[in-house]
């Protein structure tokens, strides 16, 4: 990885959460004392809450959510404007821990590649990798602690031998981040990584252009051992438990095959 990196996430990153949702209301068309009567809440309450005056609960955001017809991605983004520190996600008066003995050794039990990213906030967006396990840095060399997988795919050179299908892996991952940027984040810090990621030649065009609905389901990513060129199709898999990061794990299509390639280390 070369010395370029995307902006880091900033406590004033995002939009306040009152403003978000007075976005979305007009953008519904939907008029404030319509939306507070089929929610059952009060117009006064949600008019504070727009102007800022009153803190957006989880349970108002999931009120809300349906009847302003709110994707997922849109509900989850304002459920972390809301409250970016659900349970284990940090305090708010200091970064999040680093994991402990137990968390690490979740990631060690698999044969299979997997990792813990950030989960909230402009680093979760990005999937700044937290931790890794060994299987996870042979397929994905450089793509370790501090590092996200936008900017690793985008603009460390390795990511088009690791990817089998980069483009269309490095496009649907550009197209996830505009989901959760725009209209969340200011204006000005969505800029700031446009201008660090167009390092990229390609990035614009991915920024601007619609993934296939086909690539909206996938499933699975083929990813290649650089060292002899070994691919596998796997499934991948995004969790959480109480722990403050997402969970990434990686499982082959062709569990035996991987295995024979990578037998588990004698106990």
């Amino acid at each position: 990885m070369g010395t370029t990196r995307a902006p880091r996430g900033r406590s004033d990153d995002y939009l306040p959460v009152g403003t978000v949702l007075q976005r979305l209301r007009r953008s519904a068309d939907i008029r404030l004392e319509s939306l507070a009567e089929e929610a059952h809440l009060s117009t006064s309450l949600l008019r504070k809450i727009e102007s800022g005056h009153r803190p957006a609960t989880r349970q108002t955001i999931a009120t809300l959510a349906p009847i302003l017809h709110l994707s997922p991605t849109e509900q989850r983004q304002l459920l972390v404007l809301a409250d970016p520190y659900p349970l284990g996600r940090g305090s708010r008066t200091g970064p999040a821990r680093t994991p402990n003995a137990r968390e690490l050794g979740v990631l060690d039990s698999s044969p299979f590649p997997a990792c813990y990213m950030q989960a909230a906030g402009l680093d979760g967006t990005l999937h700044v990798i937290v931790a890794t396990n060994a299987p996870f840095d042979v397929f994905f060399p450089g793509l370790e602690p501090s590092v996200s997988v936008l900017e690793y795919e985008l603009l460390n050179p390795t990511a088009r031998d690791v990817f089998v299908r980069w483009e269309q892996d490095a496009h649907h991952l550009v197209h996830e981040c505009r989901t959760q940027l725009a209209g969340f984040v200011r204006e000005d810090r969505i800029e700031e990584l446009k201008n660090t990621l167009r390092a990229n030649p390609d990035f614009d065009g991915m920024w601007d252009t619609p993934i296939p609905s086909k690539l909206e389901a996938r499933q699975t990513v083929w990813v290649a051992d650089i060292s002899d060129g070994s691919a596998f199709e796997m499934y991948f898999r995004v969790s959480q438990d109480q722990s403050p990061w997402l969970h990434w794990a990686l499982t082959p299509v062709d569990v035996m095959g991987y295995l024979r390639r990578y037998p588990p280390a004698a106990e």
